[in-house]
């Protein structure tokens, strides 16, 4: 974990991790090549947050969905391969929003935090990675199997899976497990905690429009070469009347 300034991490072996809700969007990281000292390393192409990703969303580009086509692609070596490789890198998003705690947590020198963080703590959680994607898919799965509020019940993460690469190097991805033994009591302090969230949310998105906005409006008045190329390409018919 880190804290929201960046100027503190935390770790533990286990968390427990309370849900209030969660959201999706899609992320491309564009590399700046030959940056320059002091000049970023690269941006992200963002897209709005929404209930599904069976959609189109608006992006910080002036486009939708990061440059990926509308709807699922059903032969991906047919496209052109320029854009498999735009594809390749743009990510699906699981944005959890909830409270967390951990035990026993330690500071990046191994020093313990004490009660700093054993309490509930609100997070905001971005997983890109796909197998951490799909594992907390499922969790969320069984809420709705089960016709349960996320907020009501914790999930405990206590271990691990190991994947190995090709290249020798390994990553870790999160195993997490439901307890629907207690039922949390959803108090006035959770509903302002969940306000807050959606409100964060709602700024996010209202920042991600403005600047889709400001992109198209640049594009209409700047329109690209290919763009005047295709608009010069096109045939005007006379109808007889």
């Amino acid at each position: 974990m880190v804290h929201e300034d960046g100027s503190e991490f935390i770790y533990a072996k286990t968390m427990t991790l309370r849900p209030f809700m969660q959201r999706f969007m899609l992320r491309r990281y564009v590399a700046n090549i030959g940056a320059k000292d002091g000049q970023p390393k690269g941006s992200f192409h963002r897209t709005i947050m929404a209930d599904t990703l069976n959609m189109d969303l608006k992006d910080n580009t002036g486009k939708f969905n990061c440059g990926k086509p509308s709807g699922y692609v059903e032969d991906f070596k047919a496209l052109s391969p320029d854009m498999q490789d735009l594809i390749r890198q743009i990510k699906r998003v699981r944005v959890i929003f909830g409270t967390v705690s951990f035990e026993d947590a330690v500071d990046q020198n191994g020093q313990p935090v004490g009660d700093k963080v054993t309490a509930a703590y609100p997070f905001i959680w971005e997983i890109d990675n796909k197998d951490a994607f799909k594992t907390l898919g499922d969790r969320f799965a069984e809420y709705s199997a089960k016709s349960k509020l996320p907020l009501q019940y914790v999930m405990h993460f206590d271990n691990t899976i190991e994947n190995p690469l090709p290249n020798g190097s390994k990553f870790y991805t999160p195993t997490a497990k439901v307890d629907f033994s207690e039922e949390f009591e959803i108090t006035e302090e959770d509903e302002k905690l969940f306000h807050d969230f959606n409100d964060f949310i709602k700024n996010f998105n209202d920042y991600i429009c403005k600047q889709w906005e400001e992109k198209v409006q640049t594009e209409q008045k700047n329109p690209s070469a290919a763009d005047v190329e295709t608009v010069e390409d096109f045939i005007d018919i006379d109808v007889d009347k």
